[in-house]
């Protein structure tokens, strides 16, 4: 450094050409330029704190190799980066006054946080990486405070791990992105006028759907709608809070896909109806992985409360839906919502509404909150062969033995084998059914479908968290058998093609246990005292067997 000191936040650090500096604590300065051929590195968490500008010169090949580290902006003026499209892992924003300009490209790995109400000004020169198909590796823009924003076009990408031809869940981070900007990541079909071509792809066979409610009626399966049907690719926008179906053709190498455009920020209202089944596909709109199960991240009207994402990791006919309500998920359901994925959610009444605040985002420096872990729960695995299904029973005095919208998630079908419950209407099946504490025995019927001839099995487990004074028995009426079900009991059976070998063939039998009787303990009158009167000892005898003496 010019100064020969170390820098502090009123010095204007140059790392001069061809010197290389490595950070081996956190550190402030106020101005930083990296000159030619010149770097800074460290491979430590890291976190510098610049109150000025920070600039790199074009020609220089590696300037930066950071590990996971927190570049922290503080001015208390406008602030500007020139980082030669280098990448930084993570970005944070705590500035008293000012604004941040973006005067070059560059990348993020990890979250762009806003401690203060600033406005970033991404000039197009921001891009989110992305190389995980999870929730994890895959930046971010964290809770934008009312009065910050991002202004201008940001690239979010989306990795997708090779997997063969799939139909994925899709949503755009994005506004104004349109189907010629997925079509450059992987071939879209269909009866529009430039579907994509090449070997082995049939152009005008529609493999990007739309999902109408209104439309589907009593059956889900029928609202699906081709899109686009007419025009360009480049003509047909991707709406921002719709869920889509994408058929990946080929799949069979990963894929990053991307958008560009303004990002989708405050408050969101998606498009939900009640006009045929319920059933609502809808899609993430933030560059962010939400959560469901936080309260202040959401507000709706005439909707149930739980979500389903479709998983179709293993294939699209082994898919399985992973199902989330009141902290408890099944098949991996945990009410997290990553960067462009898609969801379901169902109304109930006639004027469904909801929407979502920048408070929903998971993993941010937004609103700290807790939600109680779930307890008087146990769950049941079904598996067959390599495919597997899951349901939750759980206790609460404010349940119903019926549907509750609020505690209940209604079984989706999977593409695979299903495992269900219900007490006593079976078209109200659940895959988390949610009952109300007993007052007297209930028996809970256990719903199998589309099961092969196989050799299955049932495991039980979380029962740990069943803190109620209950004893589980499950009946088998296919060989008239009862098994008193404990922590990890795992039932095996066999199943043909007969239906009857796994349909309506199991039940649950759940009981209050019967107090233990207290031990009688002998009236007064039945203990034999002696001398009487008393003078310095007492002996007292107990009648019962073995005529016990105790001397006070």
């Amino acid at each position: 450094f010019p100064c020969l000191c170390t820098p502090d936040e009123n010095t204007n650090a140059i790392i001069g050409s061809n010197h290389n500096i490595t950070l081996n604590q956190s550190g402030s300065v106020r101005n930083l330029t990296i000159q030619d051929n010149a770097s800074l590195n460290s491979t430590e968490s890291f976190d510098l704190n610049i109150s000025g500008d920070f600039f790199i010169s074009s020609n220089n090949p590696n300037p930066l190799t950071l590990g996971n580290q927190t570049l922290i902006l503080n001015g208390s003026g406008d602030q500007e980066l020139a980082l030669n499209n280098e990448e930084l892992y993570h970005l944070m924003i705590d500035k008293p006054g000012g604004m941040i300009l973006l005067a070059e490209p560059m990348s993020l790995l990890g979250t762009l946080s806003f401690l203060t109400a600033t406005e970033f000004a991404s000039n197009g020169n921001l891009t989110l990486i992305s190389t995980s198909d999870g929730t994890d590796n895959n930046a971010s823009i964290g809770t934008i405070p009312n009065g910050g924003s991002v202004i201008g076009d940001v690239t979010v990408q989306r990795f997708v791990s090779g997997e063969g031809e799939i139909w994925r869940y899709l949503s755009s981070p994005v506004a104004n992105a349109s189907i010629a900007d997925w079509q450059d990541d992987f071939p879209i079909t269909g009866n529009f006028d430039d579907p994509s071509s090449g070997p082995g792809i049939n152009s005008n066979r529609p493999s990007l759907f739309l999902y109408g409610e209104s439309g589907s009626g009593t059956d889900k399966q029928l609202g699906w709608l081709a899109y686009p049907t007419s025009g360009s690719a480049s003509d047909n926008l991707i709406v921002p809070g719709a869920g889509y179906s994408a058929l990946i053709i080929g799949g069979e190498s990963p894929t990053v896909i991307e958008v560009t455009g303004p990002i989708n920020q405050g408050g969101f209202g998606f498009n939900v109806s009640f006009a045929g089944s319920g059933w609502n596909l809808l899609g993430n709109p933030y560059p962010a992985t939400i959560d469901w199960g936080n309260p202040v991240g959401w507000s709706n009207t005439d909707l149930a409360n739980a979500i389903y994402i479709r998983n179709n990791e293993n294939g699209n006919s082994n898919s399985v839906i992973a199902s989330y309500v009141d902290g408890v998920g099944t098949n991996g359901g945990t009410g997290l919502i990553a960067t462009g994925q898609s969801f379901w959610v169902q109304a109930i009444g006639a004027n469904p509404s909801l929407s979502i605040n920048e408070r929903a985002k998971s993993g941010t420096t937004g609103v700290f909150f807790r939600n109680q872990t779930p307890d008087n729960l146990f769950r049941i695995r079904l598996t067959s062969q390599s495919q597997f299904d899951e349901a939750v029973i759980r206790f609460r005095t404010d349940a119903t033995s019926g549907y509750d919208p609020q505690f209940d998630a209604k079984k989706f079908k999977n593409g695979t084998i299903n495992l269900a419950s219900f007490v006593e209407d079976p078209e109200q099946s659940m895959a988390i059914n949610t009952l109300p504490e007993l007052t007297e025995s209930v028996r809970v019927q256990l719903a199998l479908s589309d099961i092969k001839p196989s050799n299955c099995s049932l495991l039980f487990s979380e029962l740990n968290k069943l803190n109620l004074p209950y004893s589980i028995h499950l009946i088998d009426h296919h060989i008239d058998s009862v098994l008193l079900v404990t922590d990890s009991t795992s039932y095996d059976f066999t199943t043909d093609s007969i239906p009857g070998s796994y349909q309506q063939r199991f039940e649950l039998r759940i009981d209050l246990k019967e107090a233990p009787a207290a031990e009688a303990l002998p009236s007064l009158n039945e203990l034999a005292m002696y001398p009487n009167p008393v003078s310095g000892f007492l002996n007292i005898v107990d009648p019962g067997p073995g005529n016990n003496t105790s001397l006070v």
